[in-house]
Parts: C-alpha cells; structure tokens; sequence
C-alpha cells in the first residue's frame, strides 16, 4: 500500500472496499497521524451533515442563492457553446459549493449548542442479557442513541454493539448511548464499569468518559470511572487510542492507561512493571514530580517499559529526551532513517518508525497481564 490512503477513505466509510482493502486501510489508520485526521475530519462532517438534513433555509437565502444559481447557468451554457472542458469543471465545483452552504448558513445561525447535544441517529442496540434489574430509558430489551442503562449493586447487563461486538455493564455503572450509526458507534460510561470486545476497522466504536475518550482499534479491554470522573484503561487484547484535548496514548494489550479529570492524559505502562516505576509515573503525570520522577522511571524501566518511555519523549524537556533515547538504545537499534537528534525534536515521521520497531519489545515477552 502506499504511502497515504486518503483516497480511499471515502470508500472505506461507505464500506465500499473489500474486506482485506477495508483491513489494510485500517491498519494503515493505526499508525499515520495524517490519513486518521483525514478519516476523522470526514467521519466528522458526514455526522455533521447527517444532523442537519431536516432543517429548511431562511427565503432570503434562497433567494440569494436562486440568483447566484441563475447567474451561474448563463455561465454554464457559455461555457458549452465554447466546449472548454476545464472552466465547466470549474463551474460545477461553484455550483457545488453554493448548494454545501444552504447547510453551512443553518448551522452558523441556528446556534451550534443546539446542534450539539443532539444524538446521532441510528439502528437500535440490543440488551442481549441482563441480570437483577437494571434500568433503562429503552424500549423493551433494545436501546437506541440518547437513551441510557443504569445498573446498581445487584445488576448487570450485556449490550451487543450492532455486529461488531459486545459490551458488558458490570454493577454500579451508568452508561448512555450516544450514536449507533454506520459510521460511529459511540457511547459514554459516566461512572463504573464496561468490559468491551468488539471486531471492527479502527476508531469505529468509541467510549467517552468525564476525563478522556478510549477509541478502539480492534481489541478488548475495561475500562473503569469513578465517582470524580477519573478512568483507568486496561487492554487485554489489540490496541485503543486514549485521547483528550489533542493528546493520545496507545495502549497496547496488557498495558494501562489513567486519565484524571481536568488533569493531562496519563502514560501508559505495562502491569507487570515494578512499582517504583508505576508509583513515579504516577508523580509525574499527576503529581509534582518533575525531574526525579523521570529518573527514577528511566532507572526502573526493562524492555518492555519502552512503552512508557516512547510516550513519555513528547511530555519532557529536550535534555530529558536524549536520556530517554539512551535508554531505548539499549534494547533497540534505531530504525533506518530515525536519528537522535529526530527523535529529540520530536519528528513525528521519526516517532512512528521507532514505535512500529518498539511494538515487536512489547509483545514478545510474556507477563502481559500480572
């Protein structure tokens, strides 16, 4: 495959691509920041788009823009009768561009707070199982977008998310729908816990929760919330994308990840870590730390806490960088065309050929989950 895949996306989101195409372009969106920003912008204005389409435009707007369209069609038959193929192109991208902002103008002044809380529109869920009695907003063992499930102490409940998985509501946890559509599935875990297992390309299905929001890319994991909006991501197979306010961690199976509310995004870390490690990574991301918790995390840190050194190059000082690298270099041989000085500017080219080369440290001992 190449380089990029942008486009392909649009065929990718509308299911077009045969099933190895549709994995290959997955993949591909694991690992290159450009392609998923692509994917995401796109993903974003269908679901923009799609929440629009009952609304009808001001006269005055339709009137400026009947005017435009008749203007626009004296140039069009001009246009034929010299049969010069690139300003017809031209035309037909005007044209397009007036119809696209009717939609544009709607959403400008009827007010985006509006806009956003409403959910995405989609199929129904079903509550597959159930044990006590848990409370639902749904109708009958179905659920849909906006509707939520509440369990309490003596209460469970099993979701399947369409046909790409399933989600378990364990006890004390509140969770709410918020899209079932083709393009996204999403819901949101306000407190307790889920233990999700989906099959699906990545960044299909997507929890929120108060602090961060876990993005799959194809995996199982739990993921926990308590009662001050803090989570903790656990994965137990494949890989989910934690992320918040542009940053994103990549938690690999038998890796954590903690996010706390109003604080920034957590690192990763494997469970079996020591825990000097885990208790100065915690200093760090959350506490006051500083320096000698870096130090101490670089010490502690076996081949497998590469992990949490890779991630941790973007959230330390230039210096404390280079002494990151070297600790790397003792498991790893940079890959061709990554150098130290890259990596110490944070060369995201740089960043993605040493991770890709560091996933091999991460999988390949066992002790994943101790």
């Amino acid at each position: 495959m190449n380089n990029h895949v942008t486009n392909l996306i649009s065929p990718f989101l509308d299911r077009e691509l045969s099933e190895d195409e549709r994995r290959e372009v997955g993949e591909h969106l694991i690992t290159c920041a450009e392609c998923r920003k692509v994917h995401d912008e796109e993903k974003a204005g269908r679901e923009l788009a799609r929440v629009m389409s009952g609304e009808d435009a001001p006269p005055s707007v339709w009137a400026g823009i009947e005017s435009k369209l008749g203007k626009a069609e004296e140039d069009r038959r001009a246009r034929r009768r010299v049969r010069i193929l690139k300003p017809a192109l031209a035309f037909g991208i005007a044209i397009i561009a007036m119809v696209l902002s009717v939609p544009l103008y709607i959403y400008l002044t009827s007010g985006a707070d509006q806009t956003a809380t409403r959910s995405v529109e989609g199929p129904v869920w079903k509550i597959e199982e159930t044990r006590g009695q848990p409370s639902t907003s749904g109708s009958g063992d179905t659920i849909a977008a906006g509707e939520v499930i509440e369990t309490d102490a003596s209460s469970s409940a099993r979701i399947a998310v369409g046909d790409i998985g399933r989600v378990d509501v364990a006890p004390n946890s509140r969770v709410k729908i918020v899209s079932t559509g083709e393009t996204e599935k999403r819901m949101a875990l306000e407190r307790g816990r889920l233990k999700a297992e989906i099959v699906a390309p990545p960044r299909l299905f997507i929890v929120d929760t108060p602090s961060a929001k876990a993005v799959d890319l194809g995996c199982a994991y739990t993921l926990d919330v308590d009662e001050k909006g803090n989570s903790r991501l656990h994965v137990t197979s494949g890989y989910v994308a934690l992320e918040t306010e542009g940053l994103e961690s990549y938690v690999p199976a038998g890796a954590f990840c903690e996010s706390r509310k109003g604080k920034r995004l957590g690192t990763p870390f494997f469970g079996n870590a020591t825990k000097l490690l885990k208790k100065s990574l915690s200093d760090f991301d959350f506490g006051d730390g500083g320096t000698d918790s870096v130090d101490a995390i670089i010490r502690e840190s076996r081949k497998k806490d590469t992990l949490t050194l890779w991630h941790l190059l973007e959230k330390v000082p230039g210096a404390k960088r280079a002494e990151i690298v070297a600790k790397i270099l003792e498991y790893l041989e940079l890959p061709e065309g990554v150098t130290i000085d890259g990596l110490i500017r944070l060369d995201e080219k740089m960043m993605i050929n040493l991770r890709s080369d560091l996933e091999v440290l991460w999988y390949e001992e066992p002790g994943w989950f101790d």
